[in-house]
């Protein structure tokens, strides 16, 4: 027998349904965690000899008790991942630049890496900047020598604006990315995005904020109707709740699914 416990929050009606198979087999206990949390929650214990169990005894896998643990550790798996992720969710704006939005097998590759990713697509859109949008956008490049190249490039077409979810997404947005200088990450990082597509270091392909407060500016810039923090919320309480976010290729957009 191991000793070793897994430990584990059950999430809505689920909880009631596992625990009651559980119980019944004698794998699972329960207590009250006010004095441990300062708040009364049920916190569930499942030995990990159950999962050893589940794991290394062949002849018994189609007895009901390891049935119910099969079923189990597939809710579970989830359960716990959606948990942890939406307690940890970020929020960053990624953009294709006209360049990219020029090239359609282009855009549907970035894309495709998003959703390999496991990112959420929250909120999508195509904009074409005026010049006006385009300097305040880039305001804080003002004094820099390649911000008229810049501003002229970024007016020059449609853009593709989507706001990014998931665990760290501001880093690992921009790792996906690659360095802004393209010469560089055509040697050091060729399996990037930029390393992949971009042309020159202001035709790089796409953009990612690169903190929360500037993702943050950059949301209200390009969807001024969202609240952030309660969108935020919005999203942590519906993954934590339900879990499902299932994506529409029409509207480029996850959406939430009960």
């Amino acid at each position: 027998m191991v000793d070793t416990i897994v430990k584990i929050w059950f999430i809505g009606n689920m909880s009631t349904h596992y625990s009651q198979h559980l119980k019944q087999f004698g794998l699972l206990r329960s207590f009250d965690t006010a004095a441990l949390y300062g708040r009364s929650n049920q916190l569930d214990l499942i030995y990990a000899s159950a999962f050893e169990e589940y794991i290394g005894n062949k002849k018994k896998r189609n007895s009901p008790s390891l049935r119910v643990i099969s079923s189990f550790v597939w809710w579970l798996q989830r359960a716990t991942k959606m948990h942890v992720v939406a307690n940890k969710l970020q929020l960053t704006l990624a953009i294709l630049k006209p360049d990219c939005m020029a090239c359609p097998h282009i855009i549907s590759e970035i894309r495709r890496i998003m959703l390999e990713n496991e990112f959420w697509l929250v909120r999508t859109k195509m904009v074409k900047l005026s010049r006006e949008q385009a300097e305040e956008f880039y305001s804080v490049h003002q004094e820099k020598f390649f911000y008229n190249r810049l501003v002229t490039f970024m007016c020059s077409g449609p853009i593709g604006v989507h706001v990014l979810a998931r665990e760290d997404a501001i880093n690992t947005w921009r790792k996906l990315l690659g360095p802004t200088k393209v010469l560089r990450t055509v040697f050091e990082e060729p399996t990037s995005i930029r390393g992949r597509f971009g042309l020159t270091d202001t035709r790089n392909c796409a953009h990612g904020s690169d903190s929360e407060e500037t993702a943050n500016k950059e949301i209200q810039f390009f969807f001024p109707e969202i609240d952030i923090d309660k969108f935020r919320e919005e999203i942590r309480k519906f993954l934590e709740e339900k879990g499902t976010m299932l994506f529409n290729e029409k509207s480029c957009e996850h959406e939430c699914h009960n």
